[in-house]
């Protein structure tokens, strides 16, 4: 099997390390981890092989799911507690739990060239 990847060779078994692994709460650093490569063979990976691409946007779609079932279930609030578990979900998962606002014109690759931090002092507020 010349010019055969490592990933072409197991993509099985990899595709479904991947998704046990996120099915477990598994950030991309630990699923590479886990499936034995670097973080940025992985990414590699996600970018050259569209079958690989949807597995672990199934990955980190479960992987969400499983951050968010700890919240719904108590087990957060219980053993790590809201605070610790926002920032956990929003360091995860930017897109949907981020406390920021990004304004201003887009830049390259349709990121934010400008985030605008408000640090409010509640103090400031009561009139």
């Amino acid at each position: 099997m010349a010019n055969v990847s490592q990933y072409e060779q197991n993509a099985d078994a990899v595709d479904h390390l991947a998704l046990e692994c996120g099915a477990h709460g598994y950030s991309r650093a630990q699923t590479a981890a886990c499936i034995g490569i670097s973080k940025q063979l992985l990414s590699t990976w996600i970018k050259d092989y569209p079958r690989f691409t949807e597995v672990m946007e199934r990955a980190d779609t479960l992987a969400q799911a499983w951050w968010e079932g700890r919240a719904m279930d108590g087990t957060a609030q219980s053993r790590i507690g809201g605070t610790v578990w926002h920032k956990s979900v929003a360091a995860r998962f930017p897109h949907e739990y981020a406390d920021r606002q990004e304004i201003g014109p887009m830049g390259g690759a349709g990121r934010a060239s400008e985030v605008r931090w408000n640090i409010v002092d509640p103090k400031e507020t009561e009139t």
